[in-house]
């Protein structure tokens, strides 16, 4: 709780420092009132008590410095408010983790234990999908261990790729028994962000040897990571390999990580995921906007303000002026690198102050909602403004659309399983070129939807394309350079069937066929599983003999 609130404090800032400097005069203000109530004080000290009781109706001491208080308050809380507290910043409008998060899941014995149900490793599992669910489009990876640890997901955005190798894990896979933690030490170096935030570790499992706690702390003590623990049993239900909670917390303890007990609904990894993104905020390179925080002081000062309406109190007009800049210039001011950050062109060089767009902004934020605002936008055509306005995904996603930004488009859209925003989707890909993608997105919907029209003329215009493009590209096929474009159409958008893949496919699939290439490619571990027709657990039981050889032989390798 201690590191959490330093790391809070060390966060905090104003966005708008300057206007922190309003306190002077509004310091000076509260000391002309003050003064002035003093002299009225003096002048009635000088009256006989029975002319100052007649004088003064129900005006105590207390009474008259109530509204220079309140008006202190208010003027206080509204400077705050204008100068923009923050601690946090924005969530991404896509919602993805920038932080990389690498699950350590242990896959031993102890993890068959039935204490909670099905059983650890099958629950275990199941918060596994839990999480990959919850940070859509966040960088997970996966390393299994038992007697021996290895690699079976690198750090990726797919978590498509997750689902079967993550359901063969278990002990009969695992080259070695055993439970030590400390071998999945060696294998995080290489996997460690050469820039960025820290790398957060979710390990899961029953215990930790307190053997090896010295290793993880010299670990820790190296490498910039952020260690979380999920403890895997339940102390009140029998067990014979029970849960060793206290060799967990003194894990933690060395390492400066954090440990959260098991929940029966998504309640942990929602923490999980709330940690993963507080690293994120720790990135000095990180161009997210901050979020503003003062918005909730807005309530106190309107709930103070009511006093005004009482008879006798003072300076109406000093509360006019304090409020109104705060609430022409504070509102859009997060707006601005918003605009930025969507356009890619993030920046920390200060920009000229456009006084006429933040009036007009002000102005808007008193009367129309997020929403409403980008429809305002939307129906004077410009979309990219719409879009950065737009609460609303499905409408942010068709103004990103309709603004050219696809990239943008694609990856709102891909949130949605209705037929329009699927349609939607396929519709994007084809925008940037990734005929072939867009082909299959439009065969997946139309399985589903099969008379579903606009598709499947949007399929046929995608098939005519993919068909010509093939016809150009056939002359171009085989020669001594055909495996090397083979190659490059991976990292281009792929416009066609490739008639250049069709010719290297087989060779490239024999070139990589080794343990250690597959497992690096998800896409071809996909294509590997199906082509030789054989369970993940099989491919992974000798994915692992052959990494605990290679280590045994001196020729490390994750």
């Amino acid at each position: 709780m201690l590191d959490e609130s330093l790391a809070l404090l060390a966060r905090f800032h104003f966005l708008r420092p300057g206007w922190l400097l309003a306190l002077l005069p509004l310091a000076a203000l509260l000391y002309g009132q003050w003064r002035e109530l003093q002299q009225q004080e003096q002048w009635q000290r000088r009256l006989p008590p029975h002319l100052r009781d007649a004088l003064t109706v129900g005006q105590h001491s207390w009474q008259r410095y109530a509204p220079l208080l309140a008006l202190t308050l208010i003027g206080l809380l509204t400077t705050l408010v204008a100068a923009g507290p923050t601690w946090r910043r924005a969530p991404s409008p896509f919602s993805a983790d920038q932080a990389a998060l690498m699950v350590l899941l242990d896959t031993s014995d102890a993890m068959q234990e039935k204490d909670v149900p099905p059983d650890r490793l099958q629950r275990a599992k199941q918060k596994i999908q839990d999480l990959l669910t919850l940070r859509a489009g966040g960088q997970t990876g996966l390393i299994a261990y038992a007697g021996s640890a290895h690699l079976t997901m690198p750090l990726t955005r797919d978590t498509d790729v997750f689902a079967p190798l993550l359901n063969a894990l278990g002990p009969s896979v695992m080259p070695r028994p055993g439970q030590d933690s400390s071998q999945v030490l060696p294998l995080l170096p290489p996997l460690l962000p050469q820039s960025g935030p820290p790398l957060s570790l979710l390990l899961l499992t029953n215990d930790v040897d307190p053997s090896q706690l010295d290793a993880w702390q010299s670990f820790c003590e190296a490498h910039s990571v952020a260690l979380l623990i999920l403890p895997m049993g339940d102390p009140r239900r029998p067990s014979d390999l029970p849960l060793q909670r206290a060799h967990l917390q003194a894990l933690a303890d060395r390492c400066r990580g954090r440990l959260h007990d098991l929940t029966l609904d998504d309640g942990d990894m929602r923490w999980v995921k709330a940690q993963v993104e507080a690293m994120a905020e720790l990135d000095p390179n990180n161009r997210q906007p901050w979020q503003e925080m003062g918005y909730g002081l807005l309530l106190p000062i309107m709930l103070l303000m009511l006093l005004w309406f009482r008879r006798g109190w003072l300076v109406q007009w000093a509360l006019l002026g304090l409020l109104l800049p705060g609430l022409l210039l504070s509102s859009p001011a997060q707006a601005e690198p918003a605009r930025h950050l969507a356009a890619g062109t993030a920046t920390d060089a200060p920009a000229a102050i456009d006084w006429p767009t933040r009036l007009k902004n002000g102005w808007l934020d008193l009367w129309l909602t997020a929403d409403q605002q980008g429809q305002w936008y939307w129906r004077q055509g410009d979309y990219l403004t719409a879009a950065e306005h737009y609460q609303d995904l499905r409408r942010k996603a068709i103004a990103y659309y309709y603004a050219g930004q696809y990239a943008s488009a694609e990856r709102l859209f891909a949130r949605f399983n209705d037929p329009q925003m699927r349609l939607y989707h396929a519709n994007a890909l084809a925008r940037q070129r990734q005929y072939v993608a867009a082909r299959a997105s439009l065969q997946a919907l139309l399985k589903a939807q099969p008379d579903f029209a606009p598709a499947q003329h949007n399929l046929q215009q995608i098939q005519a394309l993919i068909e010509e493009i093939n016809r150009q590209t056939e002359s171009q096929a085989g020669g001594e350079n055909a495996m090397e474009r083979s190659r490059e159409l991976g990292e281009a958008p792929q416009t066609s069937d490739g008639v250049q893949e069709q010719v290297a496919r087989d060779s490239l699939i024999q070139e990589t066929l080794d343990a250690d290439s597959l497992l690096t490619d998800p896409t071809l571990v996909d294509k590997w599983l199906k082509r030789v027709q054989q369970r993940p657990e099989s491919f992974l039981r000798a994915k692992f003999a052959i990494q605990l050889r290679q280590r045994e032989d001196g020729h490390v390798t994750p």
